[in-house]
């Protein structure tokens, strides 16, 4: 069994496993959050400069080379950090040198140092999106009916949905929420 993105309660879920596997089934759950002892858990590296520099120039608006370089020092491979740097400057909510300066942080660990940068990132949006955040925060979870979402009648949402930067969509009935 694969658990992708599962950042809260990993001892929990990984105890109930083991109470629940009767079959010697193997489960491998990824996390940005270390929660497991270390004996059971594998440090992923992050995508190569590579596939970093693929993800920057994904979108519409290019970086130069120069950009991608002082990116990719900072960000270190982390493809979600880079996915909402590429859809901000495509919506026109960062130039790649407003993203720059925001990431142009102190040294400290990658992860702690990502997890700011996606704050600084969503937190552009806070003011605006204050509502559907609030719903958001209630729901507990990393899915979202589009259905639930238009009932509520929030006019931001449909901007974040079709702009796949904080909540892309994963199919016709629901999209993913990036905790």
């Amino acid at each position: 069994i694969l658990v992708d993105n599962l950042n809260q309660n990993v001892k929990g879920f990984r105890d109930y496993f083991r109470r629940k596997n009767k079959s010697n089934s193997r489960c491998v759950i990824t996390s940005l959050q270390a929660n497991a002892d270390k004996d059971e858990t594998y440090n992923l590296s992050y995508v190569d400069n590579k596939v970093s520099r693929a993800i920057l120039k994904s979108g519409r608006v290019k970086p130069s080379m120069s950009e991608i370089t002082k990116i990719l020092y900072r960000v270190n491979g982390y493809p979600l950090i880079l996915r909402l740097a590429v859809n901000a400057v495509d919506n026109g909510d960062y130039t790649w040198g407003e993203f720059i300066s925001d990431i142009n942080l102190p040294e400290m660990e990658d992860t702690e140092r990502n997890q700011l940068i996606a704050k600084r990132i969503i937190g552009r949006y806070a003011e605006d999106c204050h509502e559907l955040f609030s719903y958001l925060t209630c729901l507990h979870s990393t899915r979202c009916s589009i259905a639930f979402l238009r009932e509520t009648q929030i006019p931001q949402y449909t901007r974040l949905v079709h702009s796949a930067l904080i909540m892309p969509q994963a199919n016709c009935y629901y999209c993913e929420i990036h905790s």
